[in-house]
């Protein structure tokens, strides 16, 4: 899995779309592809990627939005104390 499970679709599903407009559109593209199933190879394809770019851009884009999932799990569960 992409993503820790413990986070619910929606959840997920916010912050690649926040990653996107606020980051990267490609690697954003690149992780929402991943999560809904494609392969690597396929992603390369569809976006025209080297595979030494989509390992970078795969990689700093997962631990962004991972961050930013944590983040807002703190917030929220902070919220409700």
């Amino acid at each position: 899995a992409i993503f820790d499970r413990s986070f619910s679709e929606v959840e997920i599903m916010d912050v690649i779309e926040r990653y996107c407009h606020e980051i990267c559109p490609v690697r954003g593209q690149i992780i929402l592809m991943r999560w809904q199933g494609y392969h690597r190879y396929e992603i390369m394809a569809a976006l025209q990627l080297t595979p030494a770019l989509y390992d970078r851009y795969f990689d700093s884009a997962r631990k962004r939005i991972c961050l930013w999932l944590l983040q807002s799990d703190k917030q929220s569960s902070g919220s409700s104390a």
